[in-house]
């Protein structure tokens, strides 16, 4: 069986790629936004419990922060769109992956991009 493949027009697929760049990084600087505000937030939580503490005379227990911070995929959105723009024909071919990716913007980090935004916007 063969795999499936679609031709586009490679003016269409590029404007595609660049809206799709353009949302995630709207989405990327609205995460880190949100990720300052709850790193802050904790550590403003954690140095309030220890001066708390310590103005009571208690040590202090160890105190760990796990926060993951975001991450921004627009160098993969830039190389795709490079590679498109340098494309010498009117016409690209692509497969069901490059599809799933470049068209429909699901690439191999979205979730867990997705997952990171709820824990932080939620």
């Amino acid at each position: 069986m063969n795999p499936l493949s679609i031709t586009m027009q490679r003016d269409e697929l590029l404007t595609i790629l660049e809206v799709n760049r353009e949302k995630h990084v709207s989405d990327y600087q609205q995460l880190s936004r949100a990720y300052q505000q709850a790193a802050l937030r904790t550590l403003h939580e954690h140095l309030a419990r220890i001066s708390g503490d310590v103005t009571a005379g208690r040590h202090s227990t160890h105190v760990q922060v796990h926060l993951a911070p975001p991450t921004s995929f627009a160098d993969q959105y830039d190389r795709a769109i490079g590679m498109i723009k340098h494309h010498l024909h009117s016409t690209i071919v692509l497969d069901e992956r490059q599809y799933d990716r470049y068209v429909q913007d699901n690439w191999g980090w979205k979730q867990e991009f997705a997952a990171l935004t709820t824990s932080y916007l939620a």
